[in-house]
């Protein structure tokens, strides 16, 4: 089946440094929305959001080593 990718930035509210969200709170139109509600991208989400924060955390951030992190997890990625 089709698929699509979330973009990191859209799980971090502008002026918000030190904050990750998922779920009803990542940044998305409408329709984009109502697909992240599921139960099954709403879980991807959030270990995407927590995988970012750990990162954060450990100055290890950015889309490269949060995707590589959740590969070695074994999320998928698209």
């Amino acid at each position: 089946g089709a698929y699509y990718q979330v973009p990191l930035r859209s799980l971090r509210p502008k002026g918000l440094p030190n904050l990750w969200v998922a779920g009803r709170c990542i940044s998305a139109d409408h329709d984009a929305l109502a697909s992240t509600r599921v139960m099954a991208p709403s879980l991807v989400l959030g270990q995407a959001a927590g995988t970012a924060a750990v990162l954060d955390l450990r100055d290890e951030g950015g889309a490269d080593h949060v995707q590589a992190s959740l590969r070695e997890q074994g999320a998928f990625i698209g």
